[in-house]
């Protein structure tokens, strides 16, 4: 077994928990991203498509009189967004906010050390986003560096062409 990604946080007794994320469902697998990175989760809100985005760019939602631009993360990890209404984690990338649609927000969890196991590699690309595997009752989630993630996205931008 290989041992756990340097990029988890190092639990500090029996109590603590190795990672705390929102997690989420995508496609028909549950993911989990660090809680420190979602500033809110927005339900219910509709993602407005705009003309000529880049592809992995859905629309924009509307949130307090600003627009935060709505990223498909899905088809970067092999998957698709099953929702045709997704619920959108919205975080912090430094200069500006940006939103992530997901099929489903379920909750903010705690994984203790003993539940968290390293991911299992194959050289894929997408891997290199994954922190771990976790398990929480009898499903598996996957723990993804979303901030690695979205470095990947940083060359879009959303504003007009001059």
């Amino acid at each position: 077994m290989s041992a756990p990604d340097p990029r988890l946080p190092a639990a500090g007794g029996a109590e603590e928990a190795a990672f705390r994320g929102v997690v989420f469902l995508l496609g028909c697998e549950l993911y989990a991203c660090d809680v420190r990175l979602v500033e809110e989760v927005v339900t219910g809100e509709r993602v407005h498509p705009l003309p000529d985005l880049p592809r992995p760019l859905l629309g924009v939602v509307r949130l307090r009189g600003s627009l935060v631009p709505v990223l498909d993360l899905a088809p970067g990890l092999g998957l698709r967004l099953e929702s045709d209404a997704p619920d959108v984690l919205v975080l912090d990338a430094g200069e500006r906010r940006i939103g992530v649609a997901v099929d489903e927000a379920r909750e903010v969890a705690a994984f203790p050390a003993e539940a968290v196991r390293p991911a299992p590699r194959r050289g894929t690309e997408q891997e290199e986003h994954v922190l771990g595997v976790a398990r929480a009752g009898d499903s598996l989630v996957t723990l993804l560096d979303l901030a690695a993630v979205l470095e990947n996205f940083t060359h879009l931008s959303t504003r007009e062409p001059s």
